[in-house]
């Protein structure tokens, strides 16, 4: 795939690819700006605190940017009436494009097992490939399938 960009050469180099501003004045000073593009941030907490209307809120900054996100979902959690709701009030509060025009612009994946989720990381750049101009890439949450199996043994035991 000649000409792609992994998240390994992104990590390895030292370009600056600007920033992602989160919506709120206090952290963008604390973060010098935003969320760097080409940059794994992890962001965590206790359930509940709105990790994932976090990611949904900056998915729909970057929709009416005419950029397209990726969310992967894992949990089980993510609203798309929520969604709607984050853009109709983003609608209403900015002179930006129709509801449906954001909401064109971000690409939901709901991944149920670790394949399915190891599947469609390995699937991701054909993807931005094909769509283009994608600013970001959500994982809520990451560690979520792969902290313990169904019998509730550690994902990487030596079973003998």
């Amino acid at each position: 795939m000649e000409g792609l960009t992994t998240v390994l050469n992104l990590l390895n180099s030292n370009i600056q690819l600007g920033r992602l501003s989160t919506g709120c004045t206090g952290l963008d000073q604390l973060l010098k700006g935003g969320l760097e593009y080409g940059k794994i941030t992890e962001l965590y907490g206790e359930a509940g605190v709105g990790k994932t209307c976090f990611i949904l809120d900056l998915a729909v900054r970057l929709a009416a940017g005419d950029c397209n996100t990726v969310i992967l979902e894992t949990e089980g959690k993510l609203s798309t009436p929520r969604l709607k709701q984050i853009i109709d009030n983003f609608s209403s509060d900015t002179s930006t494009s129709s509801s449906d025009s954001l909401l064109d612009r971000i690409w939901i994946r709901k991944c149920r097992s670790q394949q399915e989720l190891i599947s469609s990381i390995y699937l991701l750049p054909i993807f931005i490939k094909n769509k283009g101009n994608v600013k970001a890439i959500f994982v809520d949450s990451i560690a979520f399938l792969f902290r313990y199996t169904e019998d509730k043994e550690d994902q990487f035991s030596n079973p003998g």
